[in-house]
């Protein structure tokens, strides 16, 4: 199929601009015609209106002594009309006073206004009918003077008329003209570097220039727009990228790890009989756990699963709490761990491994964070369709400057024993879930997460009893 040729902005604006200039030079030629038309039929009209007032006045005393015929053939011969322009002498019923044959009457048509000049359409000739009175006070009606007459035309003055409007609106149009194709140049080469720079590198557009016509705003918000949604989807390839190296990091580590613990149990039963070493050993216990954590914790990367069978979400917390009360975490301050829950009969689409990977890594985190013999406080609601998990400690808060970026992977407040993956863990599975998680902290209060994913009831989803 052979491709349909793309003309460019320029030439369909020039195309146009040259139509609509065509069709604005024809129309005002058009309207000058018939102004200059116009023109002509209210001279024809003053001129009857003058010349009916002059021989009235001047013929008046003839006609009211009775001599109608001599008077119309004088008056029509001083004027100077043609065969065709008629002169009568009428009586106040508007009837010619003298009846020279019947056609005579039949060609009097007055006009609704006496003594105003009137046209029968646009090619007829003009009339009056002006009052003949016998008195100057004009108190005693005669009669009336009648006259008739074309509308001629001065051809070389309607030329002179035409060719005015008609130079003064072929300028007004060249000049229109001009400004409009300016206009289109500018709006065709700004649109053409646009589409330059996006073809060059999408990704290297930034925020464009001011648009120069309000008509391509939503242009150019479309192309910021695209950009914005380009550097997302590069951000999403990152993550993705971060995700696969981490999970291979986690499959190469396990195995190692757990050999190595092996080792280290045998090296421990060794050592009983050299204390000296007791110190030494510790430390290479503590690092090889903070292995086995972070390993841990980029195996759950692929634990999580937008798929199964929704959780009865309370019985799950409230399980991960009972474990996490035992925890070397929580033990070793002597924290106690206050678990509030307003509805047990909600269920969740996460499963039963994500709900105790999020409650372990918030609650880990905010042991970490508390002070020893402090309380840290748990609690589950529904608010709406949402399910939601509260976790609140009593610390010292998340700095101000870390708390943008809390969420990120290899971020962490305890270089000594976090692992940085904890909280990114718990974004991932919400995010995969539909849900949020939210961080509110400050020194005087200490730090609550908050995390919120959607029931199973409000997305439909089936669950055994």
């Amino acid at each position: 199929m052979k491709a349909r040729s793309v003309g460019s902005i320029r030439d369909a604006l020039e195309r146009g601009i040259l139509r609509q200039t065509f069709i604005g030079f024809a129309a005002l030629a058009v309207v000058s015609a018939a102004a200059t038309y116009l023109l002509f039929r209210y001279e024809t009209a003053r001129g009857l209106e003058k010349s009916a007032t002059a021989v009235a006045m001047a013929f008046r005393n003839r006609i009211l002594e009775g001599d109608a015929k001599a008077v119309e053939t004088q008056i029509h011969d001083v004027l100077g009309l043609s065969d065709d322009e008629k002169v009568y002498i009428l009586d106040r019923d508007l009837k010619p006073i003298y009846r020279s044959d019947a056609a005579d009457s039949s060609n009097i048509q007055p006009c609704s206004a006496i003594g105003a000049t009137c046209f029968g359409g646009l090619s007829s000739s003009g009339r009056i009918a002006l009052p003949i009175y016998f008195d100057e006070a004009r108190s005693s009606l005669f009669g009336y003077l009648y006259l008739t007459r074309s509308a001629k035309i001065d051809w070389f003055y309607l030329l002179l008329v035409f060719s005015v409007f008609a130079g003064g609106s072929v300028s007004v149009l060249l000049g229109t003209r001009r400004v409009a194709r300016g206009s289109s140049k500018m709006l065709a080469a700004r649109v053409e570097d646009w589409a330059l720079r996006l073809r060059r590198d999408p990704k290297t557009i930034g925020k464009l220039d001011e648009a120069p016509f309000a008509e391509l705003v939503p242009l150019q918000e479309a192309i910021e727009g695209l950009t914005d949604q380009i550097a997302v989807y590069e951000n999403r390839a990152g993550e993705k990228a971060t995700e696969l190296i981490l999970r291979g990091i986690a499959h190469d580590l396990i195995s190692p790890v757990s050999q190595i613990q092996l080792y280290l149990a045998t090296l421990e039963q060794q050592m009983k009989f050299n204390s000296g070493a007791e110190d030494t050993l510790t430390e290479i216990k503590l690092a090889f756990q903070k292995l086995r954590n972070t390993a841990t914790q980029v195996k759950a990367l692929n634990e999580t699963s937008s798929s199964g069978k929704p959780t009865a979400f309370a019985t799950a917390v409230k399980a991960e709490v009972d474990v996490l009360r035992k925890s070397d975490a929580v033990s070793s301050k002597n924290l106690s761990l206050n678990l509030e829950i307003e509805s047990e009969d909600v269920h969740s689409l996460l499963t039963e491994t994500e709900v105790s990977r999020i409650v372990q890594n918030l609650v880990e985190n905010a042991a970490a964070a508390s002070n020893p013999n402090a309380t840290i406080d748990i609690g589950i609601g529904v608010v709406g369709a949402n399910v939601v998990l509260s976790v609140k400690d009593m610390g010292q808060g998340v700095p101000i400057h870390m708390q943008e970026r809390v969420f990120d992977p290899d971020v962490t407040s305890k270089p000594a024993t976090g692992t940085g993956l904890g909280l990114y863990i718990v974004k991932q599975i919400c995010g995969a879930k539909h849900g949020t998680v939210q961080l509110l902290s400050s020194k005087k209060t200490g730090t609550i997460f908050t995390v919120s994913v959607p029931t199973a009831e409000s997305t439909g989803a089936t669950y055994g009893a």
